[in-house]
């Protein structure tokens, strides 16, 4: 009967832990508001990064001013891991989030770059039919 009881009591823990990590990953996740588009200054230009689709993935449209490169693919936030499949490599980059409006991404072909949500002051404003 004792185990019995003690198999409840870390069935009950194991559940608030999870339930508990899970509610902080999305409170991180919805913090981190990806869809947008993301500015970084590079060696010789700018990078804009644009993401588009829901708070953990979609799709992503890179363009650099500096060589005029324009990469295109898909994106998947996976723990603190960004991962960009485009059609011939998939790269996993670490994600940093600094303060309000700024993510750090670091890994092949982003090493250490430092990225600033492009903010629009274009307001919509809904019309009443």
């Amino acid at each position: 009967m004792a185990s019995l009881i003690l198999i409840i009591i870390v069935a009950v823990v194991a559940t608030i832990w999870v339930r508990a990590t899970r509610i902080a990953r999305d409170r991180w996740v919805s913090h981190l508001s990806l869809p947008g588009t993301w500015e970084c200054d590079v060696e010789g230009g700018r990078t804009v990064l644009e993401l588009s689709g829901g708070p953990t993935g979609g799709r992503y449209v890179e363009r650099s001013d500096g060589d005029g490169s324009d990469e295109r693919g898909e994106w998947s936030l996976h723990g603190h891991v960004i991962e960009f499949n485009c059609t011939d490599r998939t790269t996993q980059c670490e994600l940093r989030s600094f303060d309000d409006g700024s993510i750090g991404i670091d890994g092949p072909g982003r090493a250490r770059r430092i990225y600033r949500r492009r903010t629009s002051n274009v307001v919509p404003i809904k019309t009443a039919r």
